[in-house]
């Protein structure tokens, strides 16, 4: 299916889809035969050291926090293996709930990636270092930020903080057909974030801001809310395998 597939591009194509052609069909494969998957587990051999592990563990959250504790209530307690997905009309803050969350996980050490639709990395850390600095953006981006002396401390005090202590990712997808965006994904998973013993990531966090079409072979003979719908399962898929939290 891969060769297939590959004998189909053009020279135009970028490296990302030649390369998520193979990694996606491979990913396809694993998914289809993992036996982790399809292990029958008997609930009675397990539930005593299960029972054990959470005495011994106590957290106040299951999952990654965001910064709201009643929104982590609402979810369970945290953002779990699988997808947040949080909907609204264009222009209320759902970029906005992005970067607080990405600031705030990250500033605990925890790598986090940003999947952007949109925004370049250039538009998106003036909002990251007005979160941080309470110096309105504008006057980020326009540099009036220099001109008194309490922003300037502060902005350069927030971009120091993100350059030493944090564990943060962006790249900008658009115009990325899904199965190239999920090549981005593993290759990010597998060089800046690791794979424990069994298989799974280590902890992180990856936020997709947002889901929507941007590539016409995504949707095939589908409506494009029937396209989004397989998107959004495959990327649950996909987390599952390696039991990663995405914000979406």
């Amino acid at each position: 299916k891969a060769i297939d597939n590959l004998h189909q591009l053009s020279a135009t194509d970028s490296i990302e889809k030649i390369f998520s052609v193979s990694e996606n069909t491979l990913f396809g494969l694993v998914t289809k035969f993992s036996s982790s998957q399809d292990e029958i587990v008997a609930v009675q051999d397990i539930v005593n050291d299960l029972v054990d592990y959470w005495a011994s563990n106590p957290t106040q959250y299951v999952g990654l926090p965001t910064p709201w504790p009643k929104f982590n209530e609402s979810i369970g307690g945290g953002m779990r293996t699988g997808v947040t997905l949080i909907g609204s009309r264009a222009g209320v803050g759902k970029t906005s709930i992005a970067i607080n969350v990405a600031n705030f996980l990250s500033e605990q050490g925890i790598p986090t990636l940003i999947l952007d639709t949109e925004m370049e990395i250039k538009d998106v850390l003036p909002r990251m270092i007005a979160n941080l600095s309470d110096v309105p953006i504008r006057r980020i981006e326009t540099g009036d930020f220099n001109l008194v002396d309490f922003e300037k401390n502060a902005v350069n005090a927030a971009a120091k903080k993100i350059a030493e202590e944090y564990k943060l990712f962006h790249v900008s997808v658009a115009g990325k057909s899904f199965d190239e965006i999920l090549s981005i994904i593993r290759r990010w998973v597998y060089t800046q974030v690791g794979i424990s013993k069994n298989g799974k990531a280590n902890q992180c966090l990856v936020i997709y801001d947002y889901f929507k079409i941007m590539d016409s072979s995504d949707i095939s003979d589908m409506q494009e809310h029937q396209a989004m719908g397989f998107q959004v399962s495959k990327l649950t898929d996909f987390c599952k395998i390696y039991d990663i939290p995405c914000l979406s």
